[in-house]
């Protein structure tokens, strides 16, 4: 078993690096470093002639100068998700080439959770860092080394695939607290999830299954290339909705009644899926003291990430089970963000029924109601529940006649689009609106997406809004890499009867174990914006 796994994980890196290194669609150090191609297809790529426009021209540096900083800089955006992951920053070892000329510049285009500091020697504490080592001299073993020589105007990068295996993101303050907090815990046995089936007050079977069809332009051999994709999608579910009476809320979904955890609900939270399953003993967790009891019936919104994506799909949509979801006390996680709470507020939902709950403390509950659904996909009955909330609001779709794009400038610490600013001011000479969701509420982003004819928007969560808003007869391109493409968005055609069209971005793909390569960043050729109206 152990030696089917290795193979699995060897084959599997040896067909990426092929892909990577090959296809068109990505964008990766190694393809820089050979000759033959810096010499013949330098001139013609997008992404080598943006990077030297913008950071490296004028700052007088050398023909072979220029080609190490612009691998360096490749490699910056290779290392970005494991830095914004695992909140490490990134030493820079350069005594022969000053990096210190591009610096300001450089970090125009980079996350921001990408933080490089350039030194002239090894720093003694590396705890929590990465090394990045510039050198025709010395080559250290704790680091990735650009190795050049100078006579022969050679470049080899040593030991980068050795230096991007993450640890856990412990970098987030509630699980260090977690880890000071647990020896006030109490351990509780997990159970069965038989002793949950008694309990089901709702539950229906769902077998989907449809073909989507979309358009994907790239830009291939000096001219843009239309492929009409079709895809078949199924969603096989079951929802079961179980009322417990008597239980108690620890963390942020899990859930426990006289010392033992129900074991289907082990992850109900993605959070708590770590408190829970840190325990090397499976049978046990270790929950908080008991702070304060619940009368009302409750539902728990189990999410703690920031984006409108995680909160969508985990919480948000389960209001579409309850018909009184307005009469329920919903117990959230304590930092919640405002603009969730205003999406609720939208659906009716008075604060007095929102419960803010710190995560280490558990909470006694006289009755909750808890769903259990696959959350990685579009809840359909929440489709269906959105399309007749716009009827019932009566949002026009009709005279739509604006041109939008949704801006992701808010967004920068990972998985950015690398030339946006370039890409905005393309936009703005053919009249498009630039539109940064994060300054508006969610009536005046449901405004805004109805009445617009054209959306153009890099993928993210900031398209989640148009799952409230009438986009009938609209036109919608999302702007995408081949590795980071929700199936969502996918269903949000298929529910809204629209057409998507992809506008095909490279990926510089960028690893974390956290998030594998779904936070790599983007680079679009901006001639295929000639597509839109």
């Amino acid at each position: 078993m152990f030696l089917k796994k290795k193979i699995k994980e060897f084959l599997k890196k040896v067909i990426y690096k092929i892909v990577t290194n090959y296809s068109e669609n990505y964008i990766d150090h190694t393809k820089y470093i050979n000759r033959k191609f810096f010499q013949n297809n330098i001139r013609a790529d997008e992404y080598y002639k943006f990077v030297l426009k913008n950071v490296i021209k004028n700052k007088k540096f050398s023909l072979f100068e220029i080609k190490i900083i612009f691998i360096f800089i490749t490699i910056l955006f290779q290392l970005s998700a494991r830095a914004s992951s695992n909140k490490l920053n990134i030493i820079v070892i350069s005594r022969e080439i000053d990096l210190n000329k591009i610096d300001f510049d450089l970090k125009k285009i980079l996350p921001t959770d990408t933080k490089y500091k350039v030194v002239t020697k090894v720093p003694k504490n590396l705890d929590r860092k990465i090394v990045i080592n510039l050198t025709s001299q010395k080559i250290f073993k704790n680091s990735i080394n650009i190795f050049f020589e100078k006579t022969n105007k050679i470049i080899k990068v040593l030991d980068f695939n050795k230096k991007v295996d993450d640890k856990f993101p412990i970098f987030i303050n509630e699980i260090k607290n977690y880890f000071k907090e647990k020896k006030n815990f109490e351990i509780i046995d997990v159970k069965s999830k038989r002793l949950l089936q008694k309990s089901i007050i709702f539950t229906k079977k769902l077998n989907i299954n449809y073909f989507n069809i979309y358009n994907e332009y790239s830009f291939q051999k000096n001219k843009i290339t239309l492929n009409k994709k079709k895809i078949f999608l199924s969603h096989k579910d079951i929802i079961k909705v179980f009322k417990l009476k008597n239980v108690f809320l620890s963390f942020h979904g899990t859930i426990s009644k006289a010392r033992y955890m129900f074991d289907e609900l082990r992850y109900f939270s993605l959070r708590d899926g770590f408190y829970n399953g840190y325990n090397k003993n499976q049978k046990t967790v270790l929950i908080p003291k008991i702070t304060k009891t619940i009368k009302s019936d409750c539902i728990v919104f189990p999410s703690t990430a920031s984006s409108i994506g995680h909160y969508f799909f985990e919480s948000i949509s389960t209001i579409a089970l309850y018909s009184n979801y307005k009469n329920l006390k919903i117990i959230v996680y304590e930092n919640i963000p405002n603009y969730i709470l205003d999406i609720l507020k939208y659906f009716g939902i008075s604060r007095n029924n929102i419960v803010r709950k710190p995560a280490f403390e558990t909470w006694k509950l006289k009755k909750l109601l808890v769903p259990i659904f696959n959350n990685n996909k579009l809840l359909p009955l929440m489709a269906d529940f959105l399309n007749r909330d716009i009827k019932k609001r009566k949002i026009i779709s009709n005279k739509k006649k604006d041109k939008i794009y949704i801006t992701r400038r808010d967004s920068r610490s990972s998985r950015i689009l690398i030339n946006e600013e370039e890409i905005i001011k393309y936009l703005e000479k053919k009249n498009y609106r630039i539109c940064n969701f994060s300054k508006l509420n969610i009536v005046q982003k449901i405004k805004l997406l109805s009445k617009a004819k054209t959306i153009v928007s890099p993928v993210g969560a900031g398209l989640f809004n148009l799952f409230f808003a009438n986009i009938s007869n609209s036109n919608l391109y999302i702007i995408a890499g081949k590795i980071y493409m929700p199936r969502v968005f996918l269903d949000l055609s298929f529910y809204k009867k629209i057409n998507i069209n992809i506008m095909l971005a490279k990926t510089i793909p960028s690893y974390s174990q956290w998030w594998k390569y779904n936070h790599s960043s983007i680079f679009l050729n901006k001639k295929i914006l000639d597509i839109l109206p």
